[in-house]
């Protein structure tokens, strides 16, 4: 039963080898199995990623995002309840910083890394690439927005927690903004 789910999440067997543990008076085969086709299987378990989207050709402000990275990443390292992070970039730098966090990496395509193109697109990719459940939560966080209070994400997983929704947006009142 657990080689069927594991089949069924993406895993591939790479080999067998015959008789090659002995446990309770007998050998047995040990089957070696990896990840399929590059994508990250992720259980029905892990239902709340952050997700980190960081595009290499920032407008305005040169490689904001690789300066804005580490303090997202320490902000989200430090929320227990986040099962794992997703960084989508086609920004090596910050690939290289997440690799290293052993975070979970999306490379970017090019046709998705523009200024003009929306983060539903690329969240629609990243759910299609990865091969992400149905009931998993993307926490989306922007490099560019700075203030991030642990409070306000726990409050926002209580209610998710609590009732049944699709999707859910939190705002709060800009201080540096009219």
């Amino acid at each position: 039963a657990a080689i069927r789910t594991y089949e069924k999440n993406g895993l591939i067997e790479e080999g067998l080898l015959k008789k090659h543990i002995f446990l309770g008076g007998l050998y047995h085969d040990l089957k070696i199995m990896s990840i399929s086709n590059g994508n990250i299987w992720i259980s029905k378990n892990n239902n709340h990623l952050a997700f980190i989207p960081a595009r290499e050709g920032s407008v305005g402000f040169k490689h904001k995002n690789r300066l804005f990275f580490d303090l997202t990443a320490d902000f989200v390292d430090q929320i227990p309840w986040f099962d794992e992070t997703l960084v989508s970039s086609d920004d090596t730098t910050v690939l290289n910083k997440a690799k290293a966090k052993n975070y979970i990496i999306h490379e970017r395509s090019s046709e998705l890394s523009g200024p003009a193109v929306s983060i539903k697109s690329v969240i629609k990719n990243v759910i299609s690439d990865m091969s992400l459940p149905d009931d998993t939560y993307l926490w989306l966080f922007y490099l560019p927005v700075l203030y991030k209070n642990s409070d306000d994400f726990t409050k926002a997983k209580s209610i998710i927690d609590s009732i049944q929704v699709d999707s859910l947006c939190s705002f709060i009142p800009a201080k540096t903004h009219p």
